[in-house]
C-alpha cells in the first residue's frame, strides 16, 4: 500500500504542485509530499519486517526523517495515529477504519490554529465510512469507499477558501493525501511486483514568481530526547511565527514553524532537545520548480569522517569505505566492525602474538561509483576526504572525478578537509547545513575553506603502542607517551600541521572524560565566539560511558554536540582501543 501511495504522488507530483496556494504559494507541496513518502519508500522497500509492528516503525521512522513542509508533517501526523491500530499480526475491515479514524485525529492535533478546506477535511472524510457489513470483508471495496468520500471533500475544498474560489482550484494538499489513497488501492493489486519508477522527466518548467510574506522562512527540525512536551514546545515556538506544526512519535518529535526570527527559532529548537536534523529555507527568493535546476547538492565522505549509518542516512551523505585488512598468523582474518577489531587487539597482546593492521585508502572505483550514485539524486556533489597529509584518499577521489564525463566532471567538487574523524564529519555536517540554506558549491567550498582554520580535534589514547604500531607516531613518541602515563601526566594528541602529534598534557584525573573536558574548556576559550556557533563532535573506542560522560559535561555548558559516534574501522585500526576524541568547529 504504502509503495503504492509513493509511487502514485511521484507520477503526480506535478499536478500537485501546480495548484499549491495555501498557506503559502511556493507551488513545493508535491515535491514535499514525494520527499516523505520517498523516506517511507527507502525505509521499507525490499526489506523483510518479521512483525508488523516493525513494519509500521520503520514506515513512520521514514517519514520522521524525511517529512518537509505542512503537507509532510501533517501527513505524519495522520501515520502516527494510523498505525495505532495495528498492533496485532493480523487485521480486517473494521481495524482499517479505525487506523483511518485514529490517523484524522492524530494528523488535526499536529496542527495549531487548523482552517477549513485543507487536506485535514480530505482525512476527516476517510471516517464516514457506514455499511461495512455489506461489504462481505472485502479490503478493495473499503478502500474505494474511503477514496469516493475522500473526492467530495477534496472537491468541496474549491469552496472553503476564496483564494480557491477566485482561481477555481482544490487544495494541494487534499489533492496529494487522495493520490496515497488511490495509491493504497493499487498497491494491493501490485502486490510484489514493485520496481523503482524512473526519473521523471515530464517536470515541465515553472514560472518563476516573488512572495511576499508575512514570516519569510521555514524552520523544520527532527528531535529525539526532548526536554519539553508538545504542549510545552507549542508555547515557546508559538509567539515566534505561524505554520507550527508539531508530530511525536517513535520517541521523536518533527517541528514545522514559518518564522521571520529564524536565529531565534533555531535556538530555541536546539537547547530543547537533541536535534537529528534541521533545515531553515528562505521562502521568499526566486524560485524555479526544477530541483536540479534549483542546485540540488549531494554529499560524500571517506570511512575516515567516523559518521554512523543513521546519520549518513538522514543527510544523505554517501560514505566510501576505506580498505582495512587484519593478518595473524601469516592469514588475513575478518572482521564485522571496529569494535571486533578492538577484541583482537587485546586477545593478540595478551597471547604476545602479533596482529598486523593494514588500511589503505580508497580506490578511484569506490568514489565514483559513489559520485554517479549522488549524481542520480543531486545536481552537484562536494566530497570531503580525510587530511591529504595522513592520507590519499584525497587523491582517489580526484582521479575518480576525471573518471567522470565531462558534464558530470564539472559538477563534482572535491575538498581536502585537512583534518579526520569527529572535525571531517562535522564539515560534512556544516555543508548540509549551508545546502539546507541555500548556499551555492562556491559559497559552500569558501565557508569550508575558512573552518579549516577554525577546527581543532584532540584526544586521549590508551597506549600510544597502538598508535606507533599503525606508523602514526614514531617509536620514541610512543614511549614519551608511556612515560607520561607513568607520572600521571594524560597527553592530548590532535590534528597539528594535518598530521597527528602532541598537542597539551593534562595531569591526571579519575575519568578520560573529565581531562578531556577541561581540554575542551581550555581550547574553547581562545576560539568561542557565541555558544551557538560551536559544534562538538564526540568519536570513541570501547569506552562508549566515557563517552557520553564527555557530551553530558559540554551540553551542561551549553554547547551543541552533534553526535557521539564509535570509531570507524580504519580510524579504529591505528588509534586502538580505549581512546576518546573531541572535534570542534567554529
Amino acid at each position: 500500500m504504502f509503495l503504492g501511495a509513493y509511487q502514485n504522488v511521484k507520477a503526480n507530483r506535478e499536478q500537485i504542485n501546480k495548484i499549491n496556494m495555501f498557506p503559502v504559494p511556493d507551488q513545493d507541496t508535491g515535491n514535499n509530499l514525494e520527499q516523505t513518502l520517498r523516506g517511507i519508500y527507502e525505509a521499507i522497500y525490499k526489506q523483510k519486517f518479521i512483525t508488523t509492528k516493525k513494519l509500521n516503525e520503520a514506515i513512520l521512522n521514514g517519514a520522521l526523517h524525511s517529512a518537509s513542509g505542512n503537507v509532510g508533517i501533517i501527513y505524519t501526523g495522520f501515520l502516527s495515529g494510523f498505525f495505532l491500530a495495528f498492533d496485532k499480526e493480523q487485521w480486517d475491515m473494521y481495524d482499517l477504519v479505525k487506523a483511518f479514524q485514529n490517523g484524522a485525529k492524530q494528523a488535526r492535533s499536529s496542527i495549531q490554529n487548523p482552517k477549513q478546506g485543507t487536506i485535514l477535511d480530505v482525512i476527516d472524510a476517510t471516517c464516514n465510512i457506514s455499511s461495512l457489513s455489506k461489504m462481505d470483508g472485502n479490503i478493495n471495496e473499503l478502500l474505494l469507499a474511503i477514496i469516493q468520500n475522500a473526492k467530495q471533500a477534496l472537491s468541496d475544498t474549491r469552496d472553503k477558501m476564496e483564494i480557491y474560489k477566485q482561481a477555481s482550484i482544490v487544495d494541494a494538499g487534499g489533492y496529494g493525501f487522495l493520490l496515497t489513497l488511490e495509491g493504497f488501492k493499487r498497491g494491493l493489486k501490485q502486490a510484489n511486483g514493485f520496481e523503482e519508477m524512473p526519473t521523471d522527466t515530464n517536470r515541465g518548467k515553472r514560472r518563476m514568481f516573488i512572495q511576499i510574506l508575512k514570516n519569510r522562512f521555514e524552520v523544520v527540525a527532527l528531535l529525539k530526547e526532548m526536554l519539553f512536551s508538545k504542549s510545552k514546545m507549542i508555547d515557546r515556538l508559538g509567539k515566534w511565527g505561524d505554520s507550527l506544526d508539531i508530530v511525536e512519535a517513535n520517541g521523536m518529535m518533527k517541528i514545522h514553524i514559518h518564522t521571520d526570527e529564524p536565529d531565534e527559532v533555531n535556538s530555541l529548537i536546539k537547547t530543547s532537545g537533541t536535534v537529528i536534523s534541521m533545515k531553515t529555507q528562505d521562502m521568499t527568493k526566486e524560485v524555479e520548480k526544477n530541483n536540479e535546476e534549483e542546485g540540488s547538492i549531494g554529499i560524500v565522505v571517506d570511512s575516515g569522517a567516523d559518521i554512523s549509518d543513521e546519520i549518513a542516512k538522514e543527510n544523505s551523505i554517501e560514505i566510501v569505505e576505506f580498505n582495512v585488512t587484519l593478518e595473524r598468523h601469516g592469514k588475513k582474518i575478518g572482521f564485522k566492525n571496529a569494535s571486533s577489531i578492538y577484541r583482537m587487539m587485546r586477545e593478540t597482546r595478551a597471547q604476545k602474538e602479533q596482529l598486523i593492521v593494514k588500511t589503505s585508502q580508497p580506490a578511484p572505483a569506490k568514489f565514483f561509483s559513489a559520485y554517479r550514485k549522488q549524481l542520480h539524486h543531486f545536481h552537484s556533489i562536494i566530497c570531503i576526504t580525510f587530511s591529504s597529509a595522513l592520507s590519499g584518499s584525497y587523491n582517489s577521489a580526484l582521479q575518480a572525478k576525471h573518471m567522470l564525463l565531462p558534464d558530470e566532471r564539472k559538477r563534482v567538487f572535491v575538498f581536502d578537509s585537512l583534518c579526520a574523524s569527529g572535525a571531517q564529519a562535522l564539515f560534512a555536517l556544516k555543508t548540509q547545513e549551508l545546502i539546507q540554506r541555500g548556499y551555492t558549491t562556491d559559497k559552500i567550498i569558501k565557508e569550508l575553506d575558512i573552518l579549516t582554520k577554525r577546527n581543532r580535534i584532540f584526544g586521549i589514547p590508551e597506549d600510544g603502542s597502538w598508535l606507533e604500531a599503525g606508523g602514526r607516531i614514531t617509536h620514541f613518541q610512543a614511549s614519551i607517551l608511556a612515560c607520561l602515563k607513568k607520572v600521571g601526566i594524560r597527553p592530548i594528541l590532535g590534528i597539528k600541521n594535518s598530521r597527528l602529534g602532541l598537542v597539551g598534557f593534562r595531569f591526571v584525573f579519575e575519568r578520560i572524560s573529565q581531562a578531556l573536558y577541561f581540554e575542551f574548556l581550555h581550547k574553547i576559550r581562545r576560539i568561542e565566539k557565541r555558544k551557538d556557533t560551536v559544534q562538538v563532535y564526540i568519536t570513541y573506542s570501547e569506552i562508549k560511558d566515557e563517552a557520553n560522560e564527555l557530551k553530558k559535561l559540554i551540553e551542561e555548558k551549553g554547547y551543541r554536540v552533534r553526535s557521539v559516534a564509535e570509531n570507524s574501522p580504519v580510524v579504529g585500526a591505528h588509534v586502538g582501543p580505549g581512546v576518546l576524541f573531541c572535534s570542534i568547529i567554529c
